[in-house]
């Protein structure tokens, strides 16, 4: 399974959890049964059932292609290109809104930049991508998509 649809499933399973009327103690069984029961079994057979029925063949073939270029390294390469500091990257990532680990910031750059395309959501990534990638943007234009 590529990477972006492994973090789409979990966030989505996650916000349906979250959602739910479930209790803490349910949650726990819930973490249980996945780790040594037989839920992960019965939900595969759910899912692919799913897809029989939405006339969505499953893939059982690992794609060739890839997801595109891998967003840390991507990253890295731009930190690289602008020689900016632990420092300067640590500030930038907190004017976006995430706010890194003592784990995280002890680590390497590349250990920062992968922490926070872990962490952080779509949004904050791809404007952390076109903030060390040097966009040029309108201060304008800027204003506008800078709102949510």
């Amino acid at each position: 399974m590529r990477e972006a649809a492994r973090r789409r499933v979990i966030r989505s399973c996650l916000a349906s959890i979250l959602t739910s009327d479930l209790t803490r103690s349910e949650i726990h069984e819930l973490v249980l049964e996945l780790q040594s029961g037989r839920l992960g079994y019965e939900l595969a057979a759910v899912v692919r059932d799913l897809s029989i029925i939405l006339r969505d063949e499953p893939e059982y073939h690992q794609s060739s292609e890839p997801d595109g270029p891998d967003p840390v390294e991507l990253a890295y390469q731009f930190v690289q290109r602008r020689k900016l500091s632990k420092k300067a990257l640590i500030d930038l990532m907190q004017e976006l809104g995430l706010r890194p680990t003592r784990s995280a910031v002890s680590g390497s750059i590349k250990d920062l930049l992968a922490w926070c395309f872990q962490v952080g959501s779509q949004g904050q990534t791809s404007k952390l991508l076109n903030a060390l990638g040097g966009a040029k943007q309108d201060p304008y234009l800027k204003g506008i998509v800078g709102r949510d």
